[in-house]
């Protein structure tokens, strides 16, 4: 790398957003729906397309809800009935045929009172109430449908709570027998439950997935005897990580099932010997808390993948690994849902291109996302790469990111560097010139650092890096161990030539010293002298620009506190400033000022201002004479991460930044004001803008939620 570093019934057509309007980035375009913390595929109507059933509760109230949604085969639904259920907890969903008249049915699972709802299809995508089974006092988790004793009739399969599998076997015309209970012993509770003949007798098998505490899980076999009776569970390991849900495919076509289990960060392949036994645990990382599996051809090589849907921790998503086709995968690949919190996942061709899609639907809300396949194992909707840092003391090497810069540190395609401030250590991720990112080189900064900047401060034509220092030694520190004396407690940096000698300066602001330090570059890449301007407000950010065009580099600051929100500090030429006027944005203390970022956000040739705080983008025109007018507010919006670009190429600055874990682009108007379009869940709340992809149009980075980053690449829609 040339990287110096220094430190009801109703027929309604929903449209997806995305299907039915341009969008600025690429992400899974979403539609209000259903409630499906649960969710079933078939086709229902019988017209050879994917259908829909959601599972869930209302979030307003104690309602289950079943809706149903029927596939128009361009990757859009029609509601073709809702049910709503009161006094019941959703906990399961599986379609069968449970009378035999090849349309299929559905099996609700329910807890409190615990119990299955039987509703058998009519033929056209609506459900008719059938048989309430009542089970047991124990909590249902898993729902499995298969049919055990060999008559041609579905039965049910339960995985309980408290550790046992009930069976259920059908009896024709949607009713069932009386339930028989196969305790598993004192191994945990269940979870997933799966069938599938592992012993190739002919005779179908069941497989319960046991999370075990704290981390570790166990697959429990339950071989079944034809006649509808299983046998003695038999554990297999799972590996580290907690099994949660279980998939059954041929990973290594050999024509006997594996196992593919999910986890906390971990997927766990369970490859068959044949005769019902297991080999040990394959594990591959980067799950992130596994919810669904689903199996499927998603990249048509002919060997089956794993589809993973996270759950628990930013960002949410897929996560796809590549099978091989010898029972080994490639590494996870994660592939973003819109939706707040995606709890199910259905996979099938539902836009009828040949290629698989996914369809993810939400706890939090009333919304599924639309993951479109590509056919090569990717999806149309923003990527999520892995922040991989130096392996700790305790083993541990994810990131707690608080600031990136986004450089062509390894020349010819844009990277990220991004500063961890929990293990202090600058990370870098080497872009593609696809807009996706791999490889990754760390580096130590020693303790404090909470934000990074790129500049070629030397000018031997590569770009380094500096970062702050806010504890320790009270010093500025680079990587690579060059200290500069400084100020205890200096939490961000930014660059400029301050002093008017063609050398990019480093900028700092402390908070708690309330000053704005420059570091005055030699030219050499060393910074041997400082100065300090002290302020009355406490700075918390800094932004560059040339304010009163007199060519000389000024800043402003944002400050904690929305009565002095901002302050001008106009520059000497000579490093230091003199400290024109603070700006407030409402008269309302304590709700904290999120960023700054500097544009000509009304086109006048006079630099301008915006600040984001806890309710409001706040824009302050200039004047270009350095004094600024009063603001213009953009409500609703409470941007972490604000940086300014033109996405849409219409020469107007537009505005991006994470507000509640939501992308938003606000699309200037060029006159101050802007419109506000929210692009979905990604992870963290630090930005960075570039064209990561080279298409001549800018993308957005996100990170600070987890060990991850988001990736949205534009669409290049122009107005």
């Amino acid at each position: 790398m040339k990287t110096r570093i220094l430190c009801i019934v109703v027929f309604v057509i929903f449209v997806f957003a995305g299907v039915a309007a341009a969008q600025q980035f690429v992400v899974a375009p979403r539609m209000a729906a259903g409630y499906g913390q649960y969710s079933a595929d078939a086709d229902f109507n019988g017209d050879g397309r994917r259908d829909l059933a959601l599972w869930g509760f209302q979030s307003s109230g104690q309602i289950a809800v079943l809706t149903v949604l029927l596939g128009t085969g361009d990757g859009n639904f029609t509601q073709a009935q809702q049910i709503k259920l009161a006094s019941v907890s959703p906990h399961a969903i599986v379609a069968g045929d449970w009378n035999g008249d090849g349309i299929p049915d559905l099996a609700l699972g329910e807890n409190f009172p615990n119990g299955v709802a039987i509703y058998l299809g009519v033929g056209d995508g609506t459900f008719a109430a059938g048989s309430q089974l009542s089970v047991n006092d124990n909590i249902l988790y898993g729902l499995a449908q298969g049919d055990l004793n060999g008559d041609g009739i579905a039965d049910l399969i339960m995985s309980n709570y408290e550790p046992s599998v009930t069976v259920l076997l059908g009896q024709g015309g949607g009713t069932f027998g009386s339930p028989t209970n196969y305790d598993l012993g004192n191994q945990g509770q269940t979870n997933d439950v799966i069938v599938a003949d592992f012993n190739g007798d002919g005779k179908q098998d069941v497989a319960v997935a046991q999370p075990e505490q704290p981390l570790s899980g166990s697959v429990a076999i339950l071989l079944g005897n034809g006649d509808g009776s299983l046998q003695a569970a038999v554990s297999y390991s799972a590996g580290d990580g907690g099994t949660t849900h279980l998939v059954s495919g041929d990973f290594n076509r050999d024509g006997i099932p594996d196992i593919a289990t999910g986890g906390v960060f971990v997927l766990g392949v369970l490859l068959g010997n044949g005769d019902g036994t297991f080999q040990a645990a394959q594990t591959y990382a980067e799950i992130h808390d596994s919810g669904p599996l689903e199996v499927a051809d998603v990249n048509g090589d002919g060997n089956p993948d794993v589809l993973a849907l996270t759950m628990g921790y930013a960002p949410v998503g897929i996560v796809t690994f590549l099978g091989n086709g010898d029972g080994s995968f490639q590494s996870g690949q994660l592939f973003g849902s819109s939706g707040v919190s995606a709890v199910s996942v259905a996979v099938a061709d539902f836009n009828g291109d040949g290629t698989i899609d996914a369809v993810t639907s939400d706890f939090d809300d009333s919304y599924i996302s639309f993951l479109a396949g590509h056919g090569d194992g990717s999806f149309v909707t923003w990527r999520g790469f892995q922040i991989v840092g130096l392996e700790q003391q305790d083993g541990n090497r994810d990131a707690y990111v608080t600031s990136l810069a986004v450089a062509y540190l390894d020349s010819p395609n844009l990277d990220v560097a991004f500063l961890d401030y929990d293990y202090s250590q600058v990370i870098v991720v080497r872009g593609g010139k696809d807009g996706t990112f791999q490889g990754h080189l760390a580096f130590d900064t020693g303790s404090g650092a909470e934000t990074i900047a790129a500049a070629d401060f030397n000018g031997d034509g590569y770009v380094d890096l500096v970062t702050d220092s806010s504890s320790g030694n009270g010093t500025a520190r680079f990587p690579k161990h060059v200290d500069y004396p400084g100020s205890t407690g200096e939490i961000f940096v930014a660059t400029g030539d301050v002093s008017g000698d063609g050398k990019v300066d480093v900028i700092a602001v402390n908070q708690n010293a309330r000053t704005v330090t420059v570091y005055l570059n030699d030219g050499t890449g060393k910074f041997n002298t400082h100065v300090d301007t002290s302020m009355t407000n406490e700075p918390l950010q800094v932004a560059t620009g040339d304010f009163n065009q007199d060519g000389k580099l000024d800043v402003v600051t944002a400050n904690a506190g929305d009565l002095h929100a901002a302050t001008i500090l106009l520059g000497n030429g000579d490093g230091t400033f003199t400290i024109g006027d603070t700006f407030a944005t409402k008269n309302v203390v304590g709700s904290g000022v999120r960023g700054v970022v500097v544009a000509d956000f009304n086109q006048d040739g006079n630099l301008d201002f915006a600040i984001s705080s806890a309710s409001s983008v706040f824009v302050f025109l200039g004047h270009g004479d350095g004094t600024f007018g009063n603001f213009v507010e953009t409500p609703g919006v409470y941007l972490y991460g604000i940086r300014a670009g033109d996405f849409n190429r219409d020469r107007k600055p537009d505005m991006v930044g994470v507000a509640g874990g939501e992308q938003y682009l606000l699309t200037g108007k060029g006159d101050g004001t802007f419109t506000v379009t929210d692009y979905g869940t990604v992870d963290g709340y630090v930005e960075g803008v570039g064209d990561f992809n080279h298409d001549g149009a800018l993308d957005v980075v996100n990170a600070g939620g987890s060990d991850g980053m988001t990736v949205l690449l534009n669409t290049g829609a122009k107005p």
